[in-house]
């Protein structure tokens, strides 16, 4: 089999439960069984990469006890903010610079927006329509610039192609088409600046 790159990502939103444990350890074991565990000629990898990306509720040392728990059971990561690697930072805080310029990048491109809608009429969308409804898509430039100059708060959304259907390939139920219509415009980044990985 192929090397893989398994990756545990908690949050440091509180303790680590079982179900995060049970999936570390899953993760461990499958990169174990695909040419991982064992010097430096090891094929896979484990990577731990922390999601920060709720900064209200993130609770200081979460992730050092974390690390504490994974070296107590014996669960020792390739990569991650204790050892580092090749494709750090492993905190997605640290991350930010690097996303904020992607998602720039994919509004020069028109593949995303900025959305202004506010957290009541989202709210309400929820309840009576079950998803946005794109109305900050069409927004006009001089209607984008007016809203930025006067500093209204926004996300950055994906444009998402409705009128296709995207196949993916998985590994276990083989090919998942997705009707895209039935998916809303993803919220790339939050208002905050912080990218939303839901």
């Amino acid at each position: 089999m192929d090397a893989v790159r398994v990756r545990f990502a908690p949050s440091p939103t509180g303790n680590l439960h079982l179900g995060g444990l049970r999936t570390a350890l899953y993760n461990y074991l499958f990169a174990a069984s695909n040419g991982g565990l064992g010097g430096n000629n090891k094929k896979s990898k484990l990577i731990m990469r922390i999601e920060d990306t709720d900064q209200e509720r993130t609770v200081p040392g979460t992730v050092d006890r974390m690390m504490k728990t994974f070296n107590w059971l014996g669960i020792a990561f390739d990569e991650g903010p204790d050892v580092g690697g090749k494709f750090g930072p492993y905190t997605q805080s640290q991350r930010l610079q690097h996303y904020q310029q992607y998602a720039q990048e994919l509004i020069n491109r028109d593949a995303s927006y900025y959305c202004f809608c506010s957290k009541e009429r989202l709210e309400l969308l929820r309840k009576t329509n079950g998803g946005y409804d794109g109305l900050c898509r069409t927004l006009s430039q001089r209607q984008i610039n007016e809203k930025l100059s006067q500093g209204t708060p926004y996300v950055t959304r994906l444009k998402v192609a409705s009128e296709v259907t995207t196949v993916v390939e998985d590994k276990v139920y083989g090919s998942v088409p997705i009707i895209n219509k039935s998916i809303d415009d993803q919220v790339l980044l939050k208002g905050d600046g912080i990218v939303n990985l839901k």
